[in-house]
């Protein structure tokens, strides 16, 4: 059955499923990870627009401090049609964020190569996220044979097209 959400409801659905279930392993890995870890996790986010930010600072980054006792979450928003050099300078400094966000798992490899990304798998075994995270999706943060990516979201392209039309033309 179909029940219709708000573009509001689906991206607040949309954000805590990506950091409760996708990021915080992550975002444990970034601060040193563990049971009852803590500290300051940096996370460098896209979002554009005063309305999305205040969503996040109000909803998703207390529900994630909450569920992790004693770490705080510093979001710093960047804009988007910069975040992949700033994260590359930054990351190449020595000084970037310990949460990033790439373009797609092709962007990633540059970071594989220069030894930048922390291991997941111990994290992905301990929250379960091969039961969370579709299997094909997950795979693509591999790099010989470990894990250190996940996605943060999927994308779901539909062709549509006339049928009739088509069988008209031969095809």
């Amino acid at each position: 059955m179909y029940t219709e959400i708000s573009r509001r409801q689906f991206l607040a659905r949309g954000s805590k499923a990506a950091l409760g279930a996708g990021l915080a392993g992550s975002l444990l890995a970034g601060c040193g990870g563990g049971d009852g870890g803590s500290g300051q996790v940096t996370y460098w986010s896209n979002l554009e627009g005063a309305g999305p930010q205040d969503y996040f600072k109000k909803n998703i980054e207390p529900s994630f401090e909450k569920a992790n006792q004693g770490t705080d979450l510093k979001v710093t928003f960047q804009p988007s049609t910069e975040m992949d050099r700033l994260v590359r300078t930054a990351m190449q400094g020595g000084e970037g964020p310990d949460i990033i966000m790439t373009p797609g798992p092709a962007y990633a490899q540059e970071y594989f190569d220069a030894n930048l990304f922390a291991e997941l798998d111990e994290y992905s075994s301990k929250y379960k996220w091969d039961d969370k995270l579709l299997g094909w999706a997950i795979d693509l943060g591999r790099y010989e044979d470990k894990l250190y990516a996940i996605p943060y979201q999927l994308q779901t392209m539909l062709l549509y097209y006339n049928k009739t039309f088509l069988e008209d033309k031969g095809m």
